[in-house]
């Protein structure tokens, strides 16, 4: 009956941003995991993996509702100018060079928000 993608269980009206907050806090504390990560921090990390992965930025600005590309350029792609240049070092057809998947790891973890595991 709604025109939003997520709605409150117990009003059935649109979900709000701290509900969401809350929903996330609720289910990282139930996995033992960081409950530090936020809704936002969830964004980032979604765009900067899509546009490091090879997504379209004119997808992914759409998808984060962006009014137009410059601005997910701008947030999210001076972000991965080292990774790229990592990137263009190991995936050279040229390149002799094979990164152990440990330090693939670390340097990925380097670049990006990931969720720790408490305790």
């Amino acid at each position: 009956e709604h025109d939003v993608l997520f709605v409150s269980s117990k009003q059935y009206r649109p979900l709000q941003s701290r509900g969401a907050q809350k929903l996330l806090k609720g289910y990282l504390t139930k996995a033992g995991l960081s409950d530090s990560v936020t809704p936002h921090c969830l964004r980032h990390t979604f765009a900067t993996l899509s546009i490091e992965r090879g997504a379209n930025i004119k997808a992914v600005s759409q998808i984060l509702g962006h009014a137009n590309c410059s601005i997910t350029v701008n947030l999210y792609t001076h972000l991965s100018n080292e990774h790229l240049r990592e990137v263009m070092q190991i995936c050279s057809p040229f390149s002799p060079v094979e990164i152990p998947i440990v330090e693939r790891t670390r340097m990925r973890r380097q670049h990006l928000a990931y969720i720790e595991k408490t305790g």
